[in-house]
């Protein structure tokens, strides 16, 4: 017994056991954290800037909503679907073309485009060459971006073939006043003619500003109801017209 009250007593007191534990502590802390940020992997960015909000009317024109569109769902955390026509665009393959290649969407408050309400954001496209990635912030710090990744090229873009693809969604805290989204595609035949706006150096690819397109709108009970049920009564009243006569 007194030989164990000894060793405690030892190692609680001695200086040297001292400096050796909290020498072995520092070196598991060290091993822990170079550890750790050998195996960190760095979170994928989309490839590309979005235009600034600013000027974005020159940069980004409209296309039309029959060749490509969008819809979201309504709330605070908004999912974006793009709407493609069918251009022939090839499902797989390294040259996806004409496709997507990445959503630039502007939530606008009091006139100004404001990401600091945007509280989350999450891309979900799953293309020819794995998910597409998220990130807040153009460039100019003015949107919220959803596209392929740096190095991904032109096989994983989102194909023009007349699929709706759900891009991604963002989350807000508030809701915005009124947004922008903007498509960043690959496509010769709308790029072309309009110059080199997205400053890629490659004429084929340019910005475009998409409209919503607009829900179908299935009628209410009462509004298909009502003339159904005018219509039998008047076949009725005529069947017992001509019965009587």
């Amino acid at each position: 017994m007194d030989d164990i009250i000894n060793m405690k007593r030892t190692f609680v007191l001695n200086p040297a056991g001292l400096r050796f534990c909290k020498m072995m502590l520092s070196l598991v802390v060290l091993m822990s954290f170079m550890a750790s940020a050998a195996y960190a992997t760095p979170q994928p960015k989309p490839a590309g800037n979005c235009p600034a909000f600013n000027g974005v009317e020159s940069a980004a024109p409209p296309i039309s909503p029959a060749l490509l569109s969008f819809t979201e769902t309504d709330g605070l955390n908004k999912v974006i679907s793009v709407v493609t026509s069918d251009q022939s665009a090839p499902s797989t393959g390294d040259n996806i073309v004409p496709g997507v290649m990445m959503i630039c969407k502007y939530p606008i408050v009091g006139g100004n485009a404001d990401t600091s309400i945007v509280t989350g954001i999450t891309a979900t496209y799953n293309g020819n060459n794995g998910l597409w990635a998220a990130e807040i912030g153009c460039g100019s710090g003015d949107c919220a971006k959803i596209g392929r990744k740096t190095g991904d090229g032109n096989k994983n873009n989102m194909p023009m073939n007349g699929g709706t693809y759900t891009a991604g969604s963002v989350t807000f805290s508030s809701e915005p006043d009124s947004e922008l989204i903007v498509a960043h595609i690959n496509w010769p035949a709308q790029c072309e003619d309009s110059g080199d706006y997205d400053e890629d150096g490659n004429a084929d690819t340019c910005f475009r500003t998409l409209g919503s397109k607009p829900p179908i709108v299935v009628p209410e009970f009462p509004t298909i109801a009502l003339p159904i049920v005018t219509l039998i009564g008047m076949l009725f009243l005529v069947y017992r017209l001509k019965k009587k006569v």
